[in-house]
């Protein structure tokens, strides 16, 4: 290049002459000679960062078809640098697209990010195609569906439909619109499932034969029951009441029980006062008529004048053996209420 020639570069940007893609050509020129953008700078007036935006768009406007690119002609630099991260066969049908909407470059920035996401996709949305427009309308479609606050989602609506290109693009938004006014349906709630934890959680039914004392009949003549697992549902017949103990081993192991009501008073005379505690209490008496073979560490069921005696024997008893007594269950201990609303007892 002359003297004249690089002269004149100077003086063209300095003065602002001819177009954009002009100044981007004299910017490429003038770096090939050896000429620095700083210097470029200081004798022209364009900053770095202009210089580069020119110099990208210029390479985008190359790429363009000549009817795309001569839209492009007099501004719009800032439009085509977005463009850059295309590939070269989208960029002239996405700036014909920017330049019929009129996009800014920040609108036009979020046009090549839409077609990036489109074309990354596996296979094209249904209902949407590869056009600029259905690809800001997808991108619009997708934001809406996830969103649910009602004046976002129809904002997002409308701007699906205001670029949307294609008849299926549009069909698809209008749907969501349609959800928007039509009442949500309401899904049925959560079954209540529970699940036993632990295997006292699942109690046994026995029948209560009576109270103490007791003729040893009411023991022989009490009913058989059957359970149908896995819920531990009793059958029985007989006119009884009936009462849950929860599964300790001792219950699980319990054959053929029967339940006997009483108290520490009506328990004394059987086993020995020193055996029980020392405050009055009801008991549950669980007798397994189904253990009937003497064993020395157990208080077997035996009769007495016709009633029901239970007791401990250091060896085989000559009486019948119509069970063992496998559980004492007493009953649960409540907080004293009353007590607690003393204060005095509770500070001593």
């Amino acid at each position: 290049m002359s003297d004249q020639d690089h002269s004149s570069l100077w003086e063209s940007l300095r003065r602002r002459e001819g177009n954009w893609v002009q100044w981007g050509r004299a910017f490429h020129q003038l770096q090939q000679q050896g000429e620095s953008s700083l210097a470029i700078f200081e004798e022209t007036g364009f900053t770095p960062s202009q210089q580069n935006q020119i110099l990208v768009a210029v390479q985008v406007f190359d790429s363009l078809e000549a009817s795309v690119a001569a839209k492009y002609a007099h501004q719009g630099s800032d439009v085509l640098y977005e463009l850059r991260l295309l590939p070269q066969n989208q960029r002239s049908r996405v700036a014909d697209f920017i330049h019929h909407k009129s996009m800014t470059p920040t609108e036009a920035k979020e046009v090549v990010k839409a077609m990036k996401n489109l074309l990354l996709l596996p296979a094209l949305p249904q209902g949407f195609t590869d056009h600029p427009g259905d690809a800001l309308a997808y991108q619009a479609w997708k934001t809406a569906k996830e969103t649910n606050d009602p004046t976002a989602k129809t904002r997002l609506i409308a701007k699906g439909l205001q670029y949307a290109h294609s008849e299926s693009a549009r069909q698809s938004i209008e749907d969501l619109l349609g959800n928007l006014v039509r009442p949500k349906a309401v899904s049925a709630p959560r079954l209540p499932f529970y699940r036993y934890e632990s295997e006292e959680n699942l109690p046994r039914l026995f029948p209560v034969v009576g109270k103490l004392p007791l003729p040893i009949t009411a023991i022989e003549t009490a009913p058989n029951i059957s359970v149908i697992e896995p819920f531990g549902v009793a059958y029985g017949q007989g006119n009884c009441g009936w009462v849950a103990i929860p599964s300790y081993q001792v219950v699980k192991n319990c054959q053929d029980g029967i339940v006997v009501l009483g108290d520490t008073n009506s328990l004394k005379a059987l086993v020995g006062e020193h055996l029980l505690p020392s405050h009055p209490e009801d008991l549950l008496l669980l007798i397994d008529r189904s253990q009937t073979v003497w064993t020395a560490d157990q208080y077997v069921a035996v009769a007495k004048a016709g009633e029901l005696a239970l007791g401990w024997y250091d060896q085989a008893p000559t009486e019948t053996i119509y069970g063992t007594l496998v559980l004492i269950l007493r009953p649960k201990k409540y907080f004293d209420e009353t007590a607690s609303q003393e204060l005095w007892s509770i500070d001593e």
